[in-house]
C-alpha cells in the first residue's frame, strides 16, 4: 500500500539512508564519483544526449523543458532504475549535485514508496518541494559524509569544493552546517562505520593530493599556502608553482584537538592540555622555529619554520628523521607492499590493519606499542595474520603471547574476524617472501 507524502522533509533519515547508502557503495575516499555508484548499483545512466542519439529523438524525456530540472529518473517494468540529465549544463559540481540528488530519489524510494513512476508526475507544489528537499538532504551527506570531512580537518567552502566537487553554494551550506555539527547517539554505529571504512583515506592523508597549491622540488612534499615561503619538510625556498604529484609525510606525532598527547620522546602520555614540555623527559611539545626573531609556532611534522626556513625545535630535538630518511623510508614502504601484494601463498594485504592499530593507540593507551607497530605491514589469510618488519626487536614483540593475544581480541572484536594464528614473515634477497612460525 502505498504511503502518504509527508508534511514536512524527513531531512536526518535522509542523512541517515546517505550514510547507510556510502557503506552499501564501499566508497573509500573522496570525491565520490556518483556515475560510478550508479554502475555499481545497477542504476542506468544517460545524457540527454546519449537519448537522443539512442532513441533518434530531440530531448526524448523532456528534461530540458523545465529550467529548474537538470535530471529525470524512472523505474522500469523490469524494476531498473533510469537516470536521465542534462548534459549541456556547463558546472560539473551541478552535474554532480544532481546525480546524486536522483541517487537519493531511489534510495529514499521516492519512485515506489509514493506510489510514483516519475517524481513529479501528479505531486502539489507542496508534496514535490518535500521530496526534493529530502534528495538534497541526501545529496549533501552523500557528496560530503560530515564525519569524513571532519575527520580530515577539511570543513572551509574551498576545501570542500575542492574535495568534494560541490558547488560554491552547496559547499557554503555544507561548510555552515559543519561548523554546528553536533553527532547523533542514535548514529553513533554508522559513524563508526563511515570512519573505519575512509581509515586508511584519513591516516594517510590521501587528500593532501587535492588540497596543496605546490609540490616542493626538492623533498615532493605538498605546500598548502601562499604564505609558505620555504619547505617545512626540507627547506628548501618555494618560488614557482612545481610538479603536481607529491608525497605525504606522515610521521606527526599523537594529537587530539591540535594537542600533543604523547610525548614524541619518551612516549609517555601528557594528561595536561596546558603542558608545554613533557614531564617525564623535559623535551618541548611545542614544535616551533628557533629563529629567536620569528618563533613561529609550527605544525608538528615541520623540520623547518615555512616563513624564514630555519631549524624547528623538534627537528633539533631529535624528534623527528631528517627528510632523506623520511623520504627513502617512503619509497622503501611502497616497494615492500608491491612485493607483499604479488605473493598469493600468504593471502592478501591486511589494509584494515592501520585501523586496527588505531585502537591499541586510543583504547588501551599502549603507545610504545603502537608506534612498535605503526611501520609494519600485514597480510591475511583466512584466519591467520601475517606481519612483515624489517626490525628484530618488533618481530620479538609480535612474538610475545601477550601482544598476540591483544591482536586478536581487536580483530575479533572491532572487525569480526577471527584470528588464530600471528606469524611474521621475511623477504629474502631475491624478493621471495617466507614466514616463521
Amino acid at each position: 500500500m502505498a504511503k502518504r507524502i509527508p508534511l514536512y522533509p524527513r531531512k536526518d533519515y535522509a542523512k541517515k539512508m546517505a550514510k547507510e547508502f556510502i557503506i552499501k557503495s564501499k566508497v573509500k575516499s573522496l570525491p565520490i564519483n556518483p556515475f560510478a555508484v550508479c554502475e555499481h548499483h545497477g542504476f542506468i545512466i544517460k545524457s540527454v544526449s546519449q537519448a537522443e542519439d539512442i532513441i533518434d529523438e530531440v530531448d526524448p524525456f523532456d528534461v530540458r523543458d523545465n529550467p529548474e530540472c537538470d535530471a529525470k529518473t524512472y523505474l522500469t517494468s523490469k524494476g531498473r532504475y533510469v537516470i536521465v540529465y542534462d548534459d549541456s549544463v556547463l558546472s560539473k559540481g551541478r552535474i554532480i549535485w544532481t546525480i546524486a540528488h536522483e541517487i537519493g530519489h531511489i534510495v529514499l524510494k521516492h519512485l515506489i514508496q509514493f506510489n510514483q513512476t516519475e517524481i513529479h508526475q501528479g505531486l502539489t507544489d507542496e508534496e514535490n518541494e518535500v521530496l526534493e528537499k529530502e534528495a538534497d538532504a541526501f545529496a549533501s551527506e552523500f557528496l560530503a559524509p560530515a564525519e569524513v570531512l571532519l575527520s580530515c580537518n577539511c570543513i572551509k567552502k574551498n576545501m570542500i569544493i575542492r574535495l568534494c566537487g560541490l558547488s560554491d553554494e552547496a559547499a557554503s551550506y555544507r561548510e555552515e552546517y559543519l561548523r554546528g555539527y553536533t553527532p547523533d547517539e542514535k548514529y553513533l554505529h554508522i559513524n563508526k562505520e563511515i570512519f573505519k571504512q575512509f581509515y586508511n583515506y584519513i591516516y594517510n592523508r590521501e587528500f593532501y593530493h587535492i588540497l596543496h597549491y605546490k609540490v616542493c622540488p626538492t623533498c615532493k612534499n605538498y605546500v598548502f599556502s601562499t604564505r609558505e615561503h620555504f619547505c617545512r619538510i626540507c627547506g628548501t625556498s618555494i618560488t614557482s608553482k612545481t610538479l603536481s604529484k607529491g608525497i605525504v609525510y606522515n610521521d606527526t606525532p599523537i594529537m587530539k584537538n591540535k594537542k600533543i598527547v604523547v610525548c614524541p620522546h619518551c612516549l609517555k602520555a601528557q594528561n595536561s592540555k596546558s603542558n608545554t614540555t613533557c614531564n617525564y623527559c623535559g623535551k618541548t611539545l611545542i614544535n616551533k622555529c628557533l629563529d629567536t626573531s620569528c618563533s613561529k609556532k609550527l605544525v608538528p611534522n615541520s623540520r623547518y619554520c615555512h616563513r624564514c626556513g630555519q631549524t624547528s625545535s623538534f627537528f633539533s630535538n631529535g624528534l623527528l628523521p631528517d627528510w632523506k630518511t623520511a623520504h627513502n623510508n617512503y619509497f622503501e614502504e611502497k616497494i615492500i607492499k608491491d612485493i607483499l601484494e604479488e605473493d598469493k601463498e600468504t593471502g592478501k594485504v591486511f589494509n584494515e590493519w592501520p585501523y586496527l592499530l588505531s585502537f591499541i593507540k586510543e583504547e588501551k593507551e599502549d603507545f610504545s606499542l603502537y608506534y612498535s607497530l605503526k611501520e609494519t605491514v600485514a597480510k591475511i589469510d583466512y584466519d591467520t595474520l601475517y606481519i612483515y618488519t624489517n626490525s628484530k626487536d618488533t618481530e620479538d614483540l609480535i612474538k610475545d603471547q601477550n601482544v598476540s593475544t591483544l591482536i586478536m581480541k581487536l580483530a575479533k572484536s572491532k572487525l569480526k574476524i577471527p584470528i588464530l594464528e600471528i606469524l611474521t614473515l621475511e623477504i629474502d634477497e631475491d624478493y621471495s617472501v617466507s614466514f616463521q612460525e
